[in-house]
């Protein structure tokens, strides 16, 4: 048999186990209907939750101020979310933070085998000046206009993807690294500040051709399983969807 590859212990197989059904059946998953923290949730939802289905469904003339942030630190390395609910106290919001990291078998509990697929989260409250610097960096990114439609966001880079209702209109978005525009984004500073979940974010670094999956390495020519999948920016919204598509476990 062949060996394992350098560097990838065999927890990784746990993984594919757990992956259970095969990625062109992921594809045609459910839409995402709330509990997230549920590992099966994210696993069968997750381009749904990254599109904002839900919000967008709800978003109607009188609903609430609503947004829903994902920072893609290479999927299989680290994820981050934050989801934030306007309120009437004072114009601010209350926000809930949830981080992911690279799942390890230190992290497995007898009690709980998916542990590892679990997030960490935190809820915080933004006041209605914090909410309004939110509100105007958001502004600055180009949320609230015209998205950069074809831009491809890929699972083995680093991104960032939004959406949100804001008086009754949905809105979306995507930044991806490197790019200027991604470098200038300051809402990811402003929602990091409030982040209690206690996980160090993976900062963006230079990736290789390999790294980003759009060709081989030692390890896929071994067999190995290094998840990649695509959301493109459409011209009405987030889309799962790509060559190179796999299971998003």
């Amino acid at each position: 048999m062949p060996k394992s590859a350098p560097g990838r212990p065999r927890f990784r197989r746990l993984g594919r186990i757990f992956a259970g059904l095969p990625g062109s059946l992921l594809l045609a998953a459910c839409v995402y209907e709330g509990a997230i923290d549920s590992p099966a949730t994210q696993k069968f939802t997750w381009f749904s939750y990254v599109s904002g289905d839900d919000i967008r469904q709800a978003c109607q003339p009188g609903s609430p101020e609503k947004y829903r942030f994902v920072y893609n630190a290479r999927y299989d390395e680290q994820l981050r979310s934050y989801e934030l609910l306007g309120d009437a106290i004072d114009e601010g919001g209350f926000l809930t933070a949830r981080a992911q990291g690279k799942a390890t078998i230190s992290s497995l509990r007898l009690d709980d085998f998916l542990a590892p697929w679990r997030w960490q989260k935190a809820q915080s409250r933004l006041d209605g000046q914090e909410m309004q610097d939110l509100r105007e960096a958001l502004r600055e990114a180009g949320f609230y206009g015209q998205p950069e439609v074809g831009l491809e966001l890929n699972s083995q880079a680093f991104y960032w993807a939004a959406v949100g209702c804001v008086d009754g209109k949905f809105y979306f978005g995507g930044w991806q690294d490197p790019s200027q525009a991604f470098k200038a984004l300051r809402f990811p500073e402003l929602l990091l500040e409030q982040d209690g979940t206690g996980l160090a974010v993976n900062p963006p670094r230079p990736l290789n051709p390999i790294e980003l999956g759009r060709t081989s390495g030692p390890w896929q020519e071994q067999g190995g399983d290094t998840p990649r999948f695509l959301i493109t920016v459409g011209e009405d919204g987030l889309k799962g969807g790509g060559l190179g598509l796999r299971s998003p476990f």
